[in-house]
């Protein structure tokens, strides 16, 4: 059975599980999708702050960019300074 098709039989057994405790498609997929949102609200937290971080870091980025001209290594090292220097992670604003 691919991965895909167990996914969605997950997905099914989710929705009619709370389809047979509130006795109606409608409100299963309303409280199916609340409990998602629910589940996710931690990552999407911490994704929301990581971008504003970084958008309170891009002033500094570009006065690297500015002092530093075309040396690209030199950028990149004094950004990845600045990221550890205030705790950022790029890559945590990619999250869901």
């Amino acid at each position: 059975m691919p991965i895909w098709d167990q996914y969605v039989h997950l997905l099914v057994l989710a929705l009619d599980g709370l389809a047979d405790v509130f006795h109606s498609a409608g409100v299963a997929i309303i409280a199916f999708t609340i409990i998602v949102k629910t589940l996710m609200l931690p990552l999407t937290v911490k994704s929301i702050r990581s971008s504003k971080a970084m958008q309170d870091l891009q002033p500094k980025i570009k006065e690297l960019q500015k002092k530093h001209g075309s040396d690209r290594q030199r950028i990149s090292q004094e950004t990845m300074a600045l990221y550890q220097q205030y705790q950022v992670n790029p890559m945590a604003g990619c999250l869901p």
